[in-house]
């Protein structure tokens, strides 16, 4: 399943793939580009104390 996701990503794919690939924060990033900044400062004003989504390792 990683080999398949690393190739359709590298091809500019995307998905959510929960149910089948472990993701990386590095994949998270990649994932929500461009706007990965703008999602970091949002989860840093909106969740500081990281509540919201603890076990997805997104941050």
């Amino acid at each position: 399943n990683r080999e398949l996701f690393d190739g359709v990503t590298a091809l500019g794919g995307k998905r959510y793939p929960i149910d089948s690939v472990p993701m990386t924060k590095h994949d998270w990033q990649k994932h929500f580009q461009p706007e990965w900044g703008g999602f970091v400062s949002a989860k840093q004003l909106y969740d500081p104390d990281d509540i919201l989504t603890p076990g997805q390792g997104i941050f």
